[in-house]
């Protein structure tokens, strides 16, 4: 990977750290790539236990929900962004988040 491009990417990851609200990076196949802390402690989980786990199948498979597969493959498809969407969703062990 070019250098700039790679200093580039991490300058965006250190910000994106920063952000206090829980935010993941999926790859193309809905694959857990990164994610922040505040992500971790929201859902009791860590890097080890999602790096490179499909979204769909992470936990007891909680996240697989069609109408949000939809949309994050919408959004793949025609390289478009989510802004002000908001899915509520029950966890077994965690409540509603």
């Amino acid at each position: 990977m070019n250098r700039n491009l790679t200093t580039a990417k991490n300058f965006a990851v250190d910000i994106l750290k920063t952000v206090r609200e829980p935010w993941i990076v999926l790859d193309t196949n809905l694959r857990i790539k990164s994610a922040n802390e505040v992500f971790y402690k929201t859902f009791r989980t860590s890097e080890a236990a999602i790096e490179n786990k499909s979204l769909l199948s992470f936990g007891s498979r909680d996240w697989n929900l069609p109408k949000l597969e939809r949309l994050l493959k919408k959004v793949l498809n025609e390289k478009t962004t989510i802004k002000d969407y908001e899915i509520t969703q029950e966890f077994p062990v965690l409540g509603e988040r």
